[in-house]
């Protein structure tokens, strides 16, 4: 009888426990904007990164997004919805995150999808007569779908924008 009531009162004891005593994925993610200056070291000129606190129009910025699992499960099918910032336009095909479904938008997020069948209405005298595939300069939003993100791992996405 006693190991009965033992039994009874763990299960009470575990479903007394919070939710975060359980196993979980625990997702976060990080982005940083850096731009490539020319400097001179040592005799030699170099190209580094640095971070993009003042910019110029014509430059080219490096959007990092680094996404980390820091939970005790894998995160799986992880999706991130990044608008390109505005004032800037998306470089063609710079988008790249190992392990990850890439599509787009030129909507401002409302649909989503490859740069080769991302349709725009084409309008004419402010009426629309159709559609065209969207150029990548008029991408509004990218996203990312992650397969997996182990535990205590990290991963690199990212994408190159010019500067208007």
């Amino acid at each position: 009888m006693r190991t009965k009531a033992f039994l009874i009162l763990a299960a009470l004891a575990l479903m007394l426990l919070p939710m975060d005593a359980w196993a979980k994925p625990e997702v976060k993610v990080n982005m940083t904007a850096e731009k490539e200056i020319s400097v001179v070291e040592n005799g030699q000129t170099v190209v580094k990164r640095v971070a993009a606190d003042t910019v110029e129009s014509g430059q080219t910025l490096f959007y990092t997004l680094t996404v980390t699992n820091s939970g005790d499960e894998k995160a799986a099918n992880v999706v991130l919805n990044n608008p390109v910032p505005e004032g800037t336009a998306y470089v063609a095909d710079s988008a790249y995150g190992e392990g990850s479904k890439i599509v787009f938008s030129a909507d401002g997020g409302q649909n989503y999808d490859l740069p080769s069948r991302l349709a725009v209405p084409v309008k004419n005298a402010d009426v629309s007569t159709g559609k065209r595939i969207a150029a990548p300069e008029a991408y509004t939003h990218i996203r990312w779908t992650v397969a997996e993100v182990p535990p205590g791992k990290s991963l690199k996405l990212g994408y190159r924008a010019v500067v208007k």
